[in-house]
């Protein structure tokens, strides 16, 4: 039996939750939405408890720790990491990580197991983080294509010519932009406001029973430097 704690706080809400293989087992889900980077971290470690307190297990009992490692929030996916590797360390347990568009695409893959997923994050600066998925032999997301930011009108490229096909994710953005691809009866939207920390869980568990857990610590994925810039003269952050 494979008991894993997954945690999120790439996005907009902190979310947790405790996935246990086998008939029957429970599996218990926490989101809770903060104001802010901030409210995301302080919330982690509680949520954490609350999360594995509602499946009857302590952190005694874990097998392994899932965390996403963006794109997203720059402080949200330091915060779910360090929280993440903290408890791995304790414990002497595994820890993977597991990209946004990833936990995305096993959510939309799940409705449509033939699919090529195309999976989007906002990136709060104008374009989309995007990436295409269809599922390997073991079943789980294979990427087609490196991660990237694309402006809304780019997306449309990205679609295949035969489907099915299943653009998701923070999708209200690009329903214009590729208005004439949504003509088509093989492809659809699936809108995914907020990530299922089961799904970050479930994915990490297949891939520790497939013996491809990570070998490394996970870090950030960034696709594009930070706001931040150097303070001025009155000490003061440029964003």
């Amino acid at each position: 039996m494979t008991r894993v704690l997954a945690l999120d706080c790439a996005l907009t809400a902190s979310a947790g939750a405790v996935v246990v293989d086998g008939a029957g087992a429970p599996v218990a889900r926490i989101v809770r939405k903060d104001d802010g980077p901030r409210g995301l971290a302080e919330a982690l470690m509680p949520l954490a408890v609350e999360a594995l307190a509602a499946a009857g297990l302590g952190f005694a009992d874990l097998d392994a720790v899932a965390v996403t490692i963006g794109p997203g929030s720059f402080a949200g996916l330091r915060a779910g990491i360090a929280a993440a590797r903290g408890i791995a360390l304790a414990r002497a347990i595994p820890v993977l990580g597991v990209t946004t568009l990833e936990a995305i695409a096993v959510t939309a893959l799940a409705g449509t197991p033939g699919a090529t997923v195309i999976a989007i994050v906002d990136s709060r600066r104008g374009d989309l983080y995007v990436q295409a998925f269809r599922n390997d032999a073991l079943g789980l997301p294979a990427a087609l294509a490196a991660p990237e930011a694309r402006a809304p009108d780019a997306i449309a490229a990205m679609i295949p010519a035969a489907g099915p096909v299943v653009v998701a994710g923070e999708v209200d953005k690009i329903g214009d932009a590729i208005g004439g691809a949504l003509a088509r009866a093989d492809v659809a939207l699936h809108p995914v406001a907020t990530l299922d920390p089961v799904a970050v869980g479930l994915l990490a568990r297949r891939r520790l029973e497939a013996g491809l857990g990570d070998r490394a610590p996970p870090r950030p994925v960034y696709l594009q430097p930070p706001r931040a810039s150097l303070p001025e003269a009155g000490g003061r952050l440029r964003r």
